[in-house]
């Protein structure tokens, strides 16, 4: 069975003040005990939602199934995860004392027929409350030492999470997040690069090291307040490796990649848009505290979505909300454990402070000779008949001149080209000729680089 966690603030046991001031209280604990903190914040609403359900299971006189019967179990062991520890390790709140005060009083409007989850929940929470009104973990016969207590939280609220943000909302705000697969043509982490040496080497030290070693990021913090990195944006030419770089990096440093789907998150309706961004990162936030560790968001054609708010196209309402709400996600998203990595082909394009919102600005331009003859050594060992001009260091050399000015992803399709054309000619092995032709052919593929870089204002069409 599977349940909504969205409170319908309805259920019997809920109380909006009290339920407020437990979330609040959480919240503002997160900076002290932060794994407990956010994972009971979140189980205090989803024990809330398996109330709303065995109500509704009632009303449709659906009650009394196996299901139903199950879940009246689950609902009483993990209220009573829930009081334990918070009573443990945030007593002020008085968690118990005030569940059992509104339980009381409810159950007295309850029929005799639907009240046995309910007295059971009543009988529960009673063994937290003494006659001094202190706080008890347990029975005598049934005390936990801390660590027990720890490591028992750890484990069940762990099912948990996976439940309540695998089974709903992966399906309910993730809609907009596509998460990365590696395949056949995906990177093997930064060796599949050619060349970006200092694009590699800053991501090793802001993303990769921190992530590889935590307690540097604590001590970095304290000696030089410096922090994990809030994300990079990358600009240059279409083609030129943003994408394959961002794969890379998650590879390589092993966190999970999330793409934003620009062309969901429009919307024709107002604040639509603006709504559909804050669901993807509320589910980037909650994938984040499942799998401990940052995660990555890869937000491409990011200058279709943060419009430069000073040009006439990105000057309605809805524009404004959308770039409005972007940045205020961005600035948050170092706290929440999320790393966007931006990519736009039209710098200029996009809203001043937007790109201020992010570390570094990175350009990615079009390969260097060095570059495109590792380019076209790897794609050509790949084919079997192109695996001896592979090695054909001086061949290569002539190419390579040939090549400046097209992007990683034009030369990969003259390769291609090329493989074709010594294909036509009886099954041939591929040959600087055949190379040489396809360059001919696809001369209207060459990139003018200069238009691409800060301060040229371009109308291209991103891919």
């Amino acid at each position: 069975m599977k349940i909504n966690t969205i409170h319908n603030n309805q259920s019997f046991g809920y109380n909006p003040q009290y339920h407020a001031k437990v979330q609040k209280t959480l919240e503002n604990k997160k900076r002290e005990n932060v794994f407990l903190a956010q994972y009971l914040s979140q189980a205090d609403k989803f024990s809330l939602a398996i109330e709303d359900k065995l109500v509704e299971l009632e009303k449709d006189k659906k009650d009394k199934t196996q299901s139903y019967l199950n879940l009246c179990d689950y609902l009483i062991d993990f209220k009573d995860l829930i009081a334990l520890n918070i009573e443990s390790y945030f007593p002020n709140l008085k968690y118990a004392k005030n569940l059992l005060e509104q339980y009381e009083k409810e159950s007295k409007n309850v029929s005799e027929n639907k009240s046995d989850w309910r007295k059971s929940l009543i009988n529960h929470l009673k063994q937290y409350i003494i006659e001094d009104k202190k706080a008890i973990s347990t029975n005598s016969n049934e005390q936990k030492t801390t660590q027990d207590t720890k490591e028992e939280s750890q484990k069940v609220l762990k099912e948990f999470q996976e439940q309540a943000i695998d089974e709903y909302l992966a399906k309910k705000s993730s809609e907009l997040i596509t998460k990365f697969t590696p395949s056949q043509s995906s990177p093997e982490g930064f060796k599949s690069i050619a060349g970006m040496e200092e694009v590699k080497q800053r991501l090793q030290e802001e993303i990769i090291d921190y992530v590889s070693d935590p307690a540097k990021i604590q001590e970095d913090m304290e000696e030089y307040g410096i922090t994990l990195a809030r994300g990079f944006l990358l600009y240059g030419p279409a083609g030129c490796g943003k994408t394959f770089i961002t794969e890379a990096l998650a590879l390589e440093s092993g966190l999970d990649l999330y793409r934003l789907d620009i062309s969901k998150a429009g919307s024709k309706y107002v604040n639509e848009s603006a709504n559909n961004i804050e669901k993807a990162f509320e589910y980037l936030k909650l994938m984040a505290i499942k799998n401990n560790a940052p995660v990555l968001l890869f937000m491409d054609e990011a200058d279709s979505l943060a419009m430069n708010r000073e040009s006439s196209s990105a000057s309605s309402g809805e524009n404004e909300k959308v770039t409005t709400t972007l940045l205020k996600l961005v600035q948050q998203a170092r706290d929440n454990n999320i790393i966007i990595i931006a990519a736009t082909n039209r710098f200029d394009n996009l809203d001043a402070a937007f790109k201020n919102r992010f570390d570094s600005q990175i350009y990615i331009g079009l390969p260097d000779e060095k570059q495109i003859k590792m380019l076209l050594k790897s794609e050509l060992s790949k084919r079997l008949k192109g695996k001896n001009l592979s090695k054909n260091e001086e061949a290569l050399d002539v190419i390579a001149s040939k090549l400046k000015g097209w992007s990683n992803r034009s030369i990969v399709f003259i390769i291609e080209k090329a493989a074709k054309l010594a294909k036509k000619n009886n099954r041939d092995e591929i040959k600087p000729e055949n190379l040489l032709r396809a360059i001919e052919e696809c001369e209207f593929e060459k990139i003018e680089e200069k238009d691409y870089q800060k301060g040229k204002k371009n109308n291209l069409i991103g891919f």
